[in-house]
């Protein structure tokens, strides 16, 4: 953590406040198609009891939304490698697209968003999503337990998988969640390949970690980075630099 502070400190007074645009983002806790109505002067109003958080940056760090002062997420195109936690706008794209330990999108690197009810609506909305049956089964890694369809967990150790419903329930692959047993409050969702699939396991995982009572990130990492467990510090690192943007105000 010593480390985080450095970076964090570093990162602020390189932000340069006097001399820098910032913007405040309200991040709602819901998507709302249109999310404001415009007053007399032509001002964003949104109900106060509609945003989670705000998040305070410099213009140039806010990946998305590109414009507007209210959304259900922000994302920050962010660089984080052995030594540097930064926007990928302060390094070259070398270093951005070779040395970066987190994965995505240039202007959605990281997604800051509501935690709202944290893993339990994060596995009912897979359970709808294809009538699944997300539940605790035996992890296939240690110092983890692992959520996965019920049916897919056991068709996967079965030598044969060609029952109708497994194949529209499971597919070719499917997410599976890992939760730390000494940190219940983040999760690592991979994708999982059934057996005699044509697929290989994907390069990516997607980490939920909160950064306040309200927000959490969400970001993806190398699978190896999961399996050596280097995440962890990373985590600690991202999770200190971008707590000090959020805000209960403006």
């Amino acid at each position: 953590m010593k480390w985080s502070v450095i970076f964090l400190s570093l990162a602020l007074c390189s932000c340069g406040r006097g001399d820098m645009e910032y913007r405040s983002v309200g991040v709602t806790k819901e998507h709302i198609v249109k999310v404001c109505e415009r007053n007399f002067f032509g001002k964003c109003v949104v109900s106060p009891d509609k945003v989670a958080f705000y998040f305070n940056a410099p213009e140039k760090f806010i990946g998305m939304p590109s414009k507007e002062d209210y959304s259900h997420y922000v994302g920050m195109p962010l660089y984080v490698s052995k030594n540097i936690i930064s926007t990928v706008y302060e390094q070259d794209k070398e270093s951005v697209e070779h040395g970066n330990y987190i994965v995505g999108t240039p202007v959605k690197t990281v997604e800051i968003t509501y935690l709202g009810r944290g893993l339990d609506a994060y596995l009912s909305f897979l359970n709808n999503l294809k009538s699944a049956d997300y539940t605790v089964v035996r992890s296939d890694v240690e110092g983890y337990q692992k959520y996965d369809d019920r049916l897919c967990d056991a068709a996967s150790t079965s030598t044969s998988v060609g029952d109708e419903l497994v194949s529209l329930r499971c597919g070719n692959q499917r997410q599976v969640i890992y939760v730390p047993e000494n940190n219940r409050s983040v999760s690592i969702t991979c994708w999982q390949t059934m057996p005699n699939s044509k697929f290989e396991n994907l390069a990516a995982c997607e980490v939920r970690s909160p950064l306040t009572a309200n927000a959490e990130a969400r970001y993806g990492i190398r699978y190896s980075s999961f399996i050596d467990g280097s995440w962890i510090e990373q985590n600690a690192r991202i999770v200190a630099f971008l707590s000090a943007f959020i805000s209960d105000s403006k």
